[in-house]
């Protein structure tokens, strides 16, 4: 059964949606938006359960690629979630087939999950992860990050004190992008808690042997906070969002400034729901919109009518846009665990889990949109997914309880150097969470677009 599914999957075909224009570009001719096959990256592991997985290409070689996806070993076990382990999976033949690459220094017997990845412009992936002796036995949680600079193929042992031992961390998220003087730099962000402080630890390296230095934790007056997600501003400042986990649901975004080292927050929404990380994505280019943040998040003043909607921003994160919802279907149905990247060219593209062809309240499928226009306006959506899939399988045991999302709480997406976009999702076509991803390429790119 999963041979079949490989053969008929990586058949070279594109899917084409036709799209038509807002209101400000009517009148020209509407940009195709095409999605490639279905890739099955976690094939070499088709019996173990994957969630949350994120994804990489490379900024030189579209023949590159690297996911990471959180392993459930023992979903059947009461002991599940020491059981959570990282595995990475790198592509050199653009996204065709996936390997299996180890990662030196993670004891096989931790826990480890919460992977993150990004890749600099100096041809360096940096894999940021959450490490712990025992989850259930309340061992001290840390992050951990490796960093490999042969497209994942190989990976350095692990910096272990990103953050400060004395506090616990979660949802770990790591960016990259550059400093004035045009030099790397790469921050990480994590959800701080300990007995005395709750909010978002941040620390900044400035190359893949370097310590971490710690700028600190934001630590706002509000109890029960989480990481959304984080970037790098261009010249080298960090922009993160947090959100409340409990009612009132409140989102803040939140700039620093490399100059005097002081954070600026903004109150983002007062709609937000805590089905997916609100993500964030800085387009580094130097296009109409170079510079200009986005947030997705998912949104609603009823809890049944489940919109992702974006924002953006123009000055770093200090004030924002109206949100605007990324999708024209209006049917009342779940949308979860949003994600957002920028090509190179301003291109904005947003993905997603969506209910709406759903059979059963288990049953997703993975959209996505794009804007051409700063986040002003969408194209309209497109399905990704070949296969509407319904996760509340035997096989998934306790990942389809903890998952009903669709497979983690959050997910990546990136953008290669040609300006193709890679959508990666989880889904139980087989049987039980598995990874798979698409090639989807927006406008007068060539078709096909692959060496």
């Amino acid at each position: 059964m999963a041979q079949s599914i490989v053969r008929r999957l990586r058949a070279p075909v594109l899917r084409w949606a036709g799209v038509a224009l807002a209101s400000s570009v009517m009148g020209q001719t509407p940009p195709p938006v095409r999605v490639g096959p279905n890739e099955w990256v976690s094939a070499e592991r088709g019996q173990a359960v994957h969630v949350e997985p994120v994804i990489a290409a490379s900024p030189q070689d579209p023949t590159r690629l690297v996911a990471a996806t959180m392993v459930v070993r023992a979903p059947h076990e009461d002991t599940w979630q020491d059981s959570q382990g990282v595995a990475v999976y790198s592509s050199r033949d653009a996204g065709r087939s996936w390997h299996q690459r180890p990662l030196p220094g993670l004891p096989q017997s931790w826990m480890s999950g919460d992977p993150w990845l990004t890749w600099s412009d100096e041809d360096v992936v940096y894999l940021s992860c959450l490490v712990t002796e025992s989850l259930l036995q309340g061992k001290p949680l840390a992050v951990w990050v490796f960093s490999s600079q042969d497209g994942g193929w190989t990976w350095t042992e692990p910096v272990k004190q990103v953050f400060p031992a004395d506090t616990d961390q979660d949802h770990p998220v790591i960016a990259s992008g550059h400093d004035e003087q045009g030099a790397a730099i790469v921050y990480a962000f994590g959800t701080a808690a300990s007995r005395d402080i709750e909010g978002v630890d941040v620390a900044v390296s400035r190359s893949p042997s370097a310590p971490f230095r710690s700028r600190g934790t934001y630590a706002p007056d509000r109890q029960m906070v989480n990481l959304g997600s984080g970037a790098v501003l261009p010249g080298g400042g960090p922009v993160f969002t947090y959100f409340t986990m409990r009612q009132p649901y409140r989102l803040w975004s939140v700039r620093g400034s490399e100059e005097t080292g002081a954070w600026t927050e903004t109150l983002l929404s007062r709609r937000v729901l805590p089905v997916g990380f609100p993500m964030l994505a800085v387009d580094q280019g130097r296009g109409a919109y170079a510079g200009r943040v986005y947030s997705v998040w998912v949104e609603s003043e009823d809890q049944r009518d489940l919109r992702v909607v974006l924002s953006w921003s123009g000055d770093g994160g200090v004030t924002w846009s109206k949100p605007l919802a990324v999708h024209q279907d209006t049917s009342r149905v779940q949308r979860t665990i949003p994600s957002v990247v920028v090509n190179h060219a301003g291109v904005v593209a947003v993905s997603w889990q969506d209910w709406r062809l759903a059979s059963r309240p288990d049953c997703t499928d993975a959209y996505f949109a794009a804007s051409l226009d700063g986040g002003v306006s969408f194209l309209p959506e497109v399905r990704v997914s070949d296969e509407t899939a319904c996760f509340g399988t035997d096989a998934n045991g306790a990942a389809a309880r903890r998952w009903r999302l669709g497979g983690g709480d959050y997910r990546g997406m990136t953008a290669e150097s040609d300006g193709a976009f890679w959508v990666i999702w989880p889904d139980s076509r087989t049987g039980l969470f598995q990874i798979w991803t698409a090639r989807v390429e927006v406008g007068n790119m060539e078709v096909g677009g692959r060496p």
